[in-house]
């Protein structure tokens, strides 16, 4: 009899991948019409809100379709391949190896990413390189390899904060998405002079006189709520006209006084921040209100609508209080109040802590520097290293999707199943639960087999049920 060590070695496609259809045709087959209706709706909505946040004017429809078509192939194919190969590895090589899903893995990512569009390929392979990271290190977490650094993901995120706008503020060195993330999130009058747009080194408008913002002569309101609401108008405007006639240091870039300029942005952040995440948590709770209406308010109640605007609202505060402190302190203006400043900002994170955005972060601001080194010929070129790269990463996550799921990202463990049909969860991970992985920990029981006649060395409670010779393991 077979060892039952060694059944995960000799037994089939079958018993061990694609333990929902004894075919390894009719498997890639399910995994096509599950990862193409997946992948096309995806993208459809990716597409269409891209679209709609950054596009102006109107769009070109037949780009748009072009577009949905070529990522879904992309993505649809990636997996189709990838069920497709562990097949023919298995059978050239006449048995399973450690690596059956790495290996496999590396080859369909790396045929698939061809297939995408050409400016799309590195932003991909830097976030599958950001997964993989964040894969690597709940590994030797959950091995305990290591201990964990409480708030690690907040000191990443101040470190990375404070390097990449003290290069926002160097200039010329930051790739254009970046720097539009950063003036976005910032402000454009944090960029030195030169790179400033011209509305924002417009001199300052003369300001509006009182009349204007008393408004025109009107008859009297009827009523005393009319009259209270003018009355609570005109002195919000005054207000608002007292802080902005505040003082500012004369470097500073922006047009309204320090004060104004700080608490200004911090209100904008907070409701963006509330107003995004409060959008995500509707999208999440909208399948379910049919049947729980009470789930409509939760999701403006949420606590984590209010992190993330605690953390936008307050990092810009942060930043923008001790860059214009230290213009005040110092009696001038440099990349290094950035550093300083952006390290400070980062701390604000603590509020909406995310190991996947710190990483991120920390890959972008890499990546910018790798870019800058290749046009000053410091580091050198790679072809076709984005490709490479997302071949690599893509591959170190599946492998792990077979070998220990439970360390994937448990929303990116979803999109997989999602995008498979739920198939990636169906394999037989108790035939490698001997290799010390956990491999068994999401997934303890044995998968339900439609045709039990087709296995060869195990039935469905795990036991040898064909003798080979020794010769053959």
């Amino acid at each position: 009899m077979v060892a039952p060590s060694k059944i995960w070695k000799v037994c089939s496609c079958y018993e061990m991948c694609h333990c929902w259809n004894p075919s390894c045709i009719g498997a890639s087959w399910d995994i096509a019409k599950a990862s193409y209706k997946f992948s096309f709706r995806t993208y459809v909505i990716f597409y269409t809100i891209s679209t709609l946040i950054f596009h102006k004017g109107i769009p070109d429809v037949r780009k748009l379709i072009v577009d949905i078509l070529r990522s879904t192939n992309f993505l649809a194919s990636n997996a189709i391949l990838f069920m497709s190969s562990i097949c023919v590895f298995r059978r050239l090589l006449g048995r399973f190896f450690a690596w059956f899903v790495w290996g496999p893995a590396c080859v369909a990512s790396g045929i698939a990413i061809s297939m995408e569009k050409k400016s799309r390929r590195a932003p991909l392979a830097l976030y599958m390189v950001t997964l993989a990271i964040e894969l690597l290190i709940n590994i030797v977490l959950s091995r305990g390899w290591v201990k964990p650094i409480k708030y690690g993901e907040v000191m990443l995120f101040s470190v990375s904060s404070a390097l990449g706008l003290f290069l926002f503020r160097y200039g010329n060195v930051l790739k254009n998405d970046s720097l539009s993330a950063l003036k976005m999130l910032v402000g454009a009058q944090e960029l030195p002079v030169e790179l400033q747009p011209d509305e924002v080194r417009l001199p300052i408008a003369s300001q509006e006189n009182g009349t204007q913002h008393e408004g025109i002569q009107r008859t009297q309101r009827p009523t005393f709520m009319s009259a209270l609401q003018e009355t609570l108008k005109t002195k919000c405007l005054q207000f608002v006209d007292r802080l902005k006639s505040l003082q500012k240091h004369r470097l500073c870039q922006h047009q309204s006084s320090c004060i104004y300029y700080v608490l200004q942005a911090c209100i904008r952040k907070f409701a963006v921040g509330y107003a995004v995440q409060a959008a995500l948590n509707l999208l999440r709770a909208l399948p379910k209100i049919a049947t729980r209406p009470g789930l409509l308010l939760q999701a403006f109640v949420r606590q984590d609508n209010f992190g993330l605007a605690l953390f936008l609202s307050l990092f810009v505060a942060i930043f923008r209080s001790l860059s214009c402190l230290l213009r005040w302190l110092r009696n001038k203006d440099s990349p290094l109040h950035a550093l300083i400043a952006g390290g400070a900002a980062g701390v604000s994170s603590i509020f909406y802590r995310s190991t996947a955005i710190s990483l991120y972060f920390a890959s972008k601001i890499l990546e910018n520097l790798i870019v800058k080194g290749q046009e000053r010929g410091i580091v050198p070129v790679i072809p076709r290293a984005p490709s490479i790269l997302f071949a690599l990463s893509t591959a170190t996550v599946l492998h792990a999707g077979a070998y220990e799921p439970h360390n994937i990202r448990p929303a990116y463990w979803s999109f997989l199943l999602n995008l498979t049909g739920q198939r990636y969860g169906d394999m037989n991970r108790m035939l490698i639960a001997h290799l010390g992985t956990d491999s068994t920990r999401i997934y303890p029981d044995w998968p339900v087999y439609p045709d039990l006649s087709k296995l060869k060395l195990v039935d469905k409670d795990g036991l040898c049920v064909q003798s080979l010779q020794p010769k053959k393991l």
